[in-house]
């Protein structure tokens, strides 16, 4: 070794004997040392002497180069701070970054759910005779209504139901069926998309607020829904949730028939008409949880102007409640 590098190794030997704290960094020597001079105790006032040549250094901030998206970084090595070959803890990676992001998203969905979760919770209690009244002024429909309007906002719903405790909260507010009838509209409207990710079903169990919400449902308002419906008719076909839905539409549409102007007839017909032809080229077409009854449907698929019979007797053996077989002619 060269003279130059001992000298370097002995002043980073030395640097461990510099402190401003000698009591807390040094308290061993300090007390033996106060042995050795015959004082048994640190007496109150008396400074504590440190038999050391070296002065008292204050260590320097050392911050290293940092180069983003590197592994090592080139540093510049001294006696206060060595060279350090790899640094890992400085820059994070792109892909850690996004993962990141993502966790914060969904933390942050599950933190609304809870929280719409409770309002849900506090207003069924409050609707319950056994519930515990501690408040009289709590409205219920209110929190419910508060709940709705969440979920209506952008594109709300749809990221709640792609979470199953999500899926439980939307259902449990369709269950009132006084304060859901906007949320049972949305959920029409967004219906492609919801069937496409329910794999386990569990939206079956919304049909019943959808069912009451088209109870009321004018001609004008089907032909509205059919317009976000009519591009994924090849997938509502073979779909529970969906041709159960297409049922209802169908059914109410019959029984408004006669309130109807020309050019709502016109458009809605022109609707059934697609459903129609779907059905020749879609395999394993559905069945609707609630059918058709026979001469209902056939009076309103009668309707359909130069429509292939063939295809209307496929769509009349699917959604009628006469015939569960469906066949292809």
């Amino acid at each position: 070794m060269t003279i130059r590098e001992k000298h370097w190794l002995a002043s980073i030997q030395m640097m461990q004997l510099s402190t401003t704290t000698p009591f807390q960094d040094d308290y061993y020597f300090l007390m033996y040392q106060q042995r050795q001079s015959g004082h048994h105790g640190r007496k109150v006032g008396c400074p504590l002497k440190v038999a050391r040549d070296s002065q008292c250094l204050i260590k320097p901030i050392y911050t290293p180069l940092q180069f983003e998206n590197s592994l090592g970084k080139l540093q510049i090595g001294s006696v206060t701070a060595p060279r350090k070959i790899i640094d890992t803890d400085i820059v994070e990676s792109v892909e850690c970054t996004s993962t990141t992001t993502n966790s914060k998203k969904v933390k942050q969905i599950l933190l609304e759910i809870e929280r719409m979760f409770s309002d849900v919770l506090l207003a069924e209690e409050a609707l319950s005779p056994m519930g515990n009244h501690s408040s009289d002024d709590l409205d219920p429909n209110q929190l419910f209504s508060k709940t709705v309007n969440i979920l209506l906002k952008y594109d709300k719903l749809k990221t709640v139901l792609s979470i199953r405790k999500g899926k439980t909260l939307v259902l449990r507010v369709l269950s009132h069926l006084e304060v859901s009838r906007p949320l049972a509209h949305k959920v029409i409207t967004i219906l492609p998309s919801i069937a496409k990710k329910d794999t386990d079903q569990v939206m079956l169990s919304a049909l019943p607020a959808i069912r009451h919400f088209l109870a009321s449902a004018t001609l004008e308002m089907l032909v509205d829904l059919s317009k976000y419906l009519e591009s994924d008719l090849p997938f509502l076909l073979s779909n529970k949730l969906g041709i159960s839905v297409l049922a209802n539409m169908i059914e109410r549409a019959e029984g408004q028939w006669a309130q109807v102007s020309e050019e709502g007839s016109s458009n809605w017909l022109e609707f059934v008409g697609k459903m129609v032809s779907t059905c020749q080229t879609t395999e394993n077409i559905e069945r609707p949880v609630v059918g058709i009854q026979g001469p209902v449907l056939s009076a309103h698929l009668a309707r359909c102007p130069s429509t292939n019979n063939q295809h209307i007797a496929i769509l009349h053996r699917a959604l009628s409640t006469m015939n569960p077989k469906v066949e292809k002619l």
